[in-house]
Parts: structure tokens; sequence; C-alpha cells
């Protein structure tokens, strides 16, 4: 996620290892939930295994699935800037395209 103004929402965290997934399909379920919870937005952590361990463990856990998905719904993210940053940005923006066009 970064700190500071380098803070952002991270939407997926890609491990190359085999056989996580495969093997701890409900720690890795847990840990995306914990770290969504953190920075308010749903995560997905993607293996080579993930797609198919993940769609075993939601048939066999229907229940869980349908909790993740309200708690998700449920999720904002954080403010990552203060209101008068983004204004400023955006107004920048928008005397740079005004220059160009002179």
């Amino acid at each position: 996620m970064g700190r500071g103004k380098k803070r952002g929402v991270v939407a997926e965290m890609p491990i190359l290892e085999t056989g996580l997934w495969t093997g701890h399909a409900a720690a890795l379920w847990d840990l995306e939930l914990e770290l969504a919870e953190r920075q308010g937005a749903e995560i997905c952590i993607l293996a080579p295994d993930e797609p198919a361990a993940r769609a075993a463990f939601a048939a066999a856990n229907p229940d869980l699935v349908r909790d993740r998905a309200a708690f998700l719904a449920g999720l904002v993210p954080p403010a990552l800037f203060g209101a008068d940053d983004v204004d400023d940005d955006a107004d920048t923006g928008a005397d740079e395209t005004k220059e160009e066009d002179a």
C-alpha cells in the first residue's frame, strides 16, 4: 500500500509459488480479507494454482463466499489525500492544459 502521499490501493498481489493456494486456501482467503479490511478495498493474492484452488474452495464453502461478498460491499477506502491536495492537483492539471492550448 505504501505510506504517506504514495499510499494507494493494491488490487492484486502476485506470487510465483505454486501450491500455496492448493495447500492453504483457507489461510490465503482469510489473509485477503484481512488485507482488504486494512486498505478498505478488495485485494486478490494471485498464484499459478490460484484460479482452480479458489474455485474449489468457493464451491466447498458457499457461506464464506456469501459472507465475503457482503464484507467487501461494505468496505470504504480511506482518504488517501487531503481534500486540499486533490483540489490543487486538479487545478494544476487544468492550468497546464490551458497553457498548452494557447
